[in-house]
């Protein structure tokens, strides 16, 4: 989570993430069944989402994080870069981060 907050850092109104025990539990439940090929989002959820296949954590932060090229910052659409969005968007509080394992990958 630290090198989450330092990159939502770099943005105005962002605020560091703090933990939520009950979105990991969540989060994990949902990797632990969630489809990879092709990657699903859970249906009917509460929650945002932002669902990949990265090979680890570290990569998946940076991959998120490099959609920042994507936005058009004088027309912000989600659809430009979902990910990179959800990451500094300033409402966010809190990062229930979980993974799950392929059976191609390990990971």
């Amino acid at each position: 989570m630290r090198r989450h907050n330092e990159l939502r850092a770099k943005h105005v109104n962002t605020p560091d993430l703090k933990w939520s025990d009950e979105l990991a539990t969540y989060a994990k439940n949902w990797a632990e069944k969630c489809n990879v090929d092709p990657l699903e989002h859970s249906n009917g959820n509460k929650y945002a989402e932002s669902i990949a296949n990265y090979p680890s954590l570290k990569s998946a932060i940076a991959g998120f994080y490099s959609e920042v090229s994507d936005i058009d910052w004088s027309n912000i659409q989600y659809s430009q870069g979902g990910h990179f969005i959800n990451m500094i968007y300033r409402c966010v509080r809190v990062d229930p981060c979980s993974r799950g394992r392929s059976e191609d990958n390990g990971s």
